[in-house]
């Protein structure tokens, strides 16, 4: 098992749930929640789905919708409703961590195949919740989910100036090249 491999499983082992007052939030299965304490000692709420329910969207919607920076890399996420609702549509086909905190998503993180064999990765966490550990937890409840249906490759682009993300990336083992002005591309093989 090489580094990287050490690295994916020591970080999706750590997304065993906590017992405590987290956030109800019943999982698309029906089997519940599960939650962590953040950096500040918040209580996160986590949930996987194959689908977003209709709750799952406008929650979404109210995060983006005041997300800052606007439309901050590439784009995305789209600054005005209606474009985060066609984006949030478009990205249905994905599978999804979110991360929710007193009856809100405060981070997203989804898988979205594409036409290779990876899947593509795009992970946000909103401003007042940024460096307390929500990303790292949403980003590897994705790759758990992303193992568990056999994905053998994610990949994703960064601004090569966006240090905390390429941090957290190369945390549990993405390796990146510059692929244009200012960006990188970031691929994970996953462990079969």
């Amino acid at each position: 098992m090489d580094v990287r491999s050490r690295n994916l499983e020591n970080s999706i082992g750590t997304t065993n749930s906590t017992t405590g007052d987290f956030d109800e939030w019943p999982a698309a299965d029906g089997t519940g929640a599960s939650g962590f304490h953040d950096r500040t000692g918040r209580t996160v709420g986590l949930a996987r789905r194959d689908e977003l329910t209709t709750e799952d969207v406008k929650e979404l919607v109210e995060m983006y919708a005041e997300f800052d920076p606007p439309g901050g890399a590439h784009g995305l996420p789209p600054v005005r409703e209606s474009r985060i609702r066609e984006w949030l549509d478009a990205l249905s086909i994905g599978f999804h961590a979110l991360g929710r905190h007193r009856g809100r998503v405060v981070g997203h993180a989804v898988l979205v195949p594409t036409d290779e064999a990876a899947f593509e990765l795009a992970i946000f966490v909103h401003q007042d919740y940024r460096h307390a550990g929500i990303g790292t937890r949403i980003l590897t409840e994705v790759l758990a989910m992303a193992v568990d249906r056999d994905v053998p490759e994610v990949r994703l682009y960064v601004e090569h100036s966006n240090d905390a993300a390429i941090g957290l990336y190369e945390s549990v083992g993405f390796e990146g090249e510059v692929v244009g002005p200012g960006e990188l591309e970031m691929r994970l093989s996953l462990p079969a």
